[in-house]
């Protein structure tokens, strides 16, 4: 049986960042009947590309986006959500690409219908109920700090509806990906794929917290110029 939860560095330091503070580290099912889809009204802005290889190491990606490191770590400190965990749901979901589909097949899943959009490929409706409980109606899904604050907000709920933690990454990506009502009816059994990728998010999301814990410093360093 493989574990579902990992233990992620949870120390804090406080560093200025303009004040910056360092935290080491740290898709959804639709509504139904929600007319308005928040922000797709606005223009999708081509993302700061990472380079080549560049996602396989956080350290990498925070080098090439230093403000992303400052957004995650928001993000953790507003819903809980450590920093390599949300990295880990952004590389499965996007691959870090702003305006990524399913009609793009930038994902891994092929469903050309989905409403899903953006870094965390949220749906029309998951993303209206992230937009109207945080009153954050300008919020867009290809913008990183709206993505990284959604991912955030809905593992608290799963946190607070189906008591997971931040670290049962391989429980909480589950949950993601089938909706809280889905997990709580156990919807992935049978899907093994699924199961599969849930797994490879929770390896990431190691991987990322060990490489991540030696590069804070310098990270921090960075942001706070």
């Amino acid at each position: 049986m493989r574990m579902t939860s990992f233990k992620l560095a949870t120390s804090l330091s406080v560093i200025p960042l303009g004040m910056a503070i360092l935290c080491l580290t740290g898709c959804s099912s639709p509504s139904k009947g929600v007319a308005n889809h928040y922000g797709n009204n606005l223009e999708i802005k081509p993302s700061n590309p990472l380079r080549k290889g560049a996602s396989e190491n956080i350290c990498e990606i925070f080098r090439d986006n230093p403000n992303w490191f400052v957004d995650a770590h928001h993000s953790y400190r507003r819903w809980g959500t450590p920093i390599a965990v949300q990295l880990a749901f952004v590389y499965q979901e996007s691959r870090f690409v702003a305006n990524a589909s399913p009609k793009s097949s930038i994902t891994i899943f092929s469903n050309k219908n989905s409403s899903a959009l953006g870094y965390a490929q949220a749906l029309n409706g998951t993303w209206d109920d992230y937009v109207k409980a945080t009153g954050n109606y300008q919020a867009h899904r290809t913008n990183m700090k709206d993505s990284l604050d959604f991912i955030g907000w809905y593992n608290n709920n799963a946190n607070r509806k189906l008591g997971l933690t931040g670290n049962q990454v391989r429980e909480l990506y589950l949950a993601y990906h089938e909706g809280l009502k889905g997990y709580s009816l156990a919807t992935y059994d049978g899907k093994d794929w699924l199961k599969t990728v849930a797994d490879q998010v929770e390896d990431r999301a190691i991987k990322y917290d060990k490489q991540l814990r030696g590069c804070s410093s310098e990270i921090v360093a960075m942001v706070n110029r």
